[in-house]
């Protein structure tokens, strides 16, 4: 080999040489980037992160060469990576001050989760109701579209939403505002049965739902004059909101009296004015009924006025009057009709029957031998009575009179029960027996196949009244009648011992 070409080699060995020591101490001396970016957010950041060659420090690091001495001399922790901007990052590099240029910039758009909202009208909501978050790394503004547009009316609006965070980048979604058109205060009347929550809407909407939240018990509210607040849950779709209105219960009905009628009352005879006639009110107990005869004088012929009153607890006031015919006694038929329910019971009862035998045995004979007309006196239950005997016809009047003529004349006490309601008016008896009242009705009734209104409870006169009213529409709640306006009753079916 020349000696000219083993200098070039040796030169151009000597060079790489001098280029890797050169690069190798530019390495040691100033192992730094000098300009890093991140995106905000990112405070995940290592000190090899600003390494020019972080495999190779890493790899003195595994070896134990501690050819650079490098440590950090600014703290992460002081980098707000929420905020884009540049910020210098110092490092002690073998003895000497190096520093890195870090860039923190945001160029991902904000992420706006929504949900829609649900508000009564009159009230009031602002943009950040509808947002359940937004996800972005620097703070964000936020502007809602189309709350101007609601002005307190009801109805489903547009609600844009713009966020915008420090970087400039802009995300919108569009969600929906229900407006509900309620009633802030509802009166409603004491008795009614029942109240739906939906009742508290001004108008019908589609796909809304109001609810009574749990443990609020409308029906003990309407029992009771008051004013009440009504905690109810708006439901639309799968948004809910509760929402608190106002009910008062109000009692404005005054009571209404049953059962006056024009009465013929016989001079020295017994006469009751009370005789059928009741009064029932939506608000129970405190409700009298009141008679007043003061203008009838009993003792001479003429036709007089009485007045029937009465006055809830909530000072309604309620009258009816009726004409009191007084006759002479000699008409009256007291005598006759004491006579046929001597001989009646003399005929169908034996002193060996049970109570419950004897009045089977008078059930059955007003059942049977009294003919059904439609039609009766009904302005004194022993002319009734003295009818049905003599004729052997009549209506409910009649099969109630001549029962409690016999009723009565076997030792039993009784009363009248009067419908409550209906085209018409029924008339049965209740009759005590063994400190306990039971339905007595004598009058056939078309269409009741083999039931027998015998001494029979509440829950079975009840049921029947159920079952016959379905089976005919026009005779619905036959025997409803005001509870409240009669003795406390039996349940069920009187038995013997």
């Amino acid at each position: 080999m020349s000696k000219l070409k083993k200098t070039l080699i040796i030169s151009v060995i000597s060079l790489v040489i001098l280029m890797f020591l050169g690069g190798f101490s530019l390495f040691i001396n100033t192992p730094l980037k000098s300009r890093i970016t991140v995106e905000a957010g990112d405070n995940e950041l290592k000190q090899t992160d600003f390494y020019k060659n972080p495999q190779i420090y890493e790899a003195l690091l595994n070896y134990h060469i501690p050819l650079i001495n490098c440590k950090m001399v600014t703290s992460l922790s002081d980098i707000p990576f929420d905020k884009p901007g540049e910020y210098s990052v110092q490092f002690l590099v073998n003895g000497k001050i190096n520093t890195t240029l870090l860039t923190v910039e945001d160029t991902e758009s904000p992420v706006i989760l929504t949900k829609e909202v649900v508000i009564a009208t009159g009230e009031k909501c602002k943009k950040e109701d509808f947002v359940d978050r937004i996800e972005d790394a620097t703070n964000t503004k936020l502007k809602a579209e189309g709350l101007s547009e609601y002005k307190g009316k009801s109805g489903v609006y547009k609600i844009k939403l713009i966020a915008t965070d420090l970087g400039g980048n802009k995300s919108e979604e569009t969600t929906l505002l229900y407006v509900l058109d309620v009633k802030r205060k509802l009166k409603i009347e004491l008795g009614t049965k029942d109240l739906s929550a939906s009742k508290f809407l001004t108008t019908e909407q589609t796909g809304l739902k109001l609810e009574y939240r749990e443990k609020f018990n409308i029906k003990k509210a309407l029992k009771k004059t008051g004013k009440y607040k009504v905690p109810l849950v708006a439901v639309v779709k799968k948004n809910k909101k509760n929402i608190d209105l106002k009910l008062e219960v109000e009692d404005t009905k005054p009571p209404i009296i049953k059962g006056v009628r024009n009465l013929t009352m016989y001079i020295g005879s017994p006469f009751s004015y009370r005789e059928g006639v009741s009064v029932t009110d939506n608000q129970p107990g405190g409700t009298a009924l009141m008679v007043d005869a003061s203008g009838v004088n009993p003792k001479k012929e003429g036709i007089y006025k009485v007045f029937y009153r009465s006055e809830d607890k909530a000072g309604n006031k309620a009258e009816k009057g009726a004409e009191v015919i007084v006759r002479k006694s000699d008409k009256s038929h007291v005598a006759e009709v004491a006579k046929y329910v001597k001989d009646t019971l003399e005929e169908i009862t034996k002193k060996d029957m049970t109570e419950l035998e004897k009045l089977d045995k008078i059930f059955e004979f007003c059942h049977t031998k009294i003919n059904y007309t439609g039609y009766s006196d009904k302005s004194n239950s022993i002319e009734a009575a003295y009818n049905g005997f003599r004729t052997r016809t009549g209506d409910c009047f009649t099969y109630y009179a001549v029962s409690e003529a016999l009723i009565s004349g076997a030792g039993f006490e009784n009363i009248m029960v009067t419908r409550d309601g209906g085209s018409s008016d029924h008339f049965w008896n209740l009759i005590k027996y063994k400190d306990k009242w039971y339905h007595f009705d004598t009058c056939p009734l078309a269409g009741a196949g083999s039931f027998r209104a015998f001494m029979i409870g509440d829950l079975e006169l009840a049921e029947f009244s159920k079952d016959y009213g379905k089976a005919n529409p026009m005779h619905k709640d036959y025997y409803n009648f005001e509870k409240n306006a009669y003795p406390d009753r039996a349940m069920h079916k009187a038995k013997e011992d």
